[in-house]
């Protein structure tokens, strides 16, 4: 199979991107712009997933593998982990996000039918991915469990997946056949 166009792959980046922008300024409005805040998930889940998703059509599984190193570089690059424990973070939170895209690139290419609305399903596992994420960063730091704050950890990355997956099944409807990567 083909491998996707710079420009097809550059544009389902953006609109990946525009969904989880979008979702999240619909809930929480700018809020989602002040990095101090859970709510910038949006802008940073939605870059690094969008990447992943350009770089899966891009090159298959190993440009979704290269996508997400690339991502975890730009990541610690920005955050410079002082301790092994925000090391360690950084790096499951990365490979969570890579298996979030690829379960969800994988499932909503294996429904025949809906035609649209696959983007739930994006909801649906980046929600979860992110709830396990939250729980392995509990238990590395052996804090205690908060239930407000898991659920707000569970609704963020619920409606990152969405708007990722929105952004790329709307790409995908105005490209007019399905978005599969190239081997």
């Amino acid at each position: 199979m083909k491998r996707a166009s710079l420009p097809t792959s550059a544009f389902v980046f953006l609109a990946c991107v525009v969904g989880s922008l979008a979702m999240g300024l619909i809930f929480y409005g700018t809020q989602i712009f002040q990095q101090h805040l859970t709510y910038s998930q949006f802008l940073f889940s939605g870059v690094f997933a969008a990447a992943c998703v350009a770089a899966w059509l891009a090159g298959g599984r190993r440009g979704l593998l290269i996508g997400g190193l690339v991502c975890l570089v730009v990541l610690l690059a920005y955050h410079r982990p002082a301790s092994e424990s925000l090391l360690r973070r950084d790096v499951i939170y990365i490979v969570g996000l890579v298996l979030a895209v690829w379960v969800s690139l994988r499932a909503s290419l294996a429904l025949a039918r809906p035609r649209v609305g696959r983007f739930l399903l994006w909801g649906a596992i980046f929600g979860v991915t992110h709830l396990l994420l939250f729980g392995q960063l509990v238990a590395f730091r052996g804090a205690g469990f908060d239930l407000s704050t898991a659920m707000l950890v569970g609704r963020i990355g619920t409606l990152v997946g969405l708007g990722v997956g929105l952004g790329y099944e709307l790409a995908t409807l105005a490209s007019g056949r399905a978005l599969r990567a190239g081997h």
